[in-house]
């Protein structure tokens, strides 16, 4: 159900934004939220991907300071990138569908 939503999601908030106009707060704000994403993403390959093996066994490298501050940093980036688009372009639907 999960998965099913969080596809659904964007497709929705589209569908709405071309039903209705739409209003921008702040978009300087809303493209610098929108692109944490890439933070997220660059979190996700560094904490799965990367593995350095020593002569001590394996460590782990990359971007492991995110998650002694957050749990679930990709999670974190993906609600803060939707509250970016929401900045961008927002009308009543979208707000009440994120």
């Amino acid at each position: 159900m999960a998965v099913i939503i969080a596809y659904a999601y964007p497709y929705a908030q589209v569908i709405c934004l071309r039903e209705s106009p739409g209003y921008v707060a702040w978009p300087g704000g809303g493209l610098a939220l929108v692109n944490v994403r890439g933070w997220s993403e660059s979190c996700y390959t560094s904490y799965f991907g990367k593995i350095i093996w020593g002569p001590s066994g394996g460590k782990r490298s990359g971007h492991q300071w995110t998650y002694r501050f957050v749990r679930h940093p990709m999670y974190l980036s993906y609600i803060l990138a939707d509250i970016g688009y929401n900045l961008e372009e927002w009308n009543l639907v979208t707000l009440l569908l994120y």
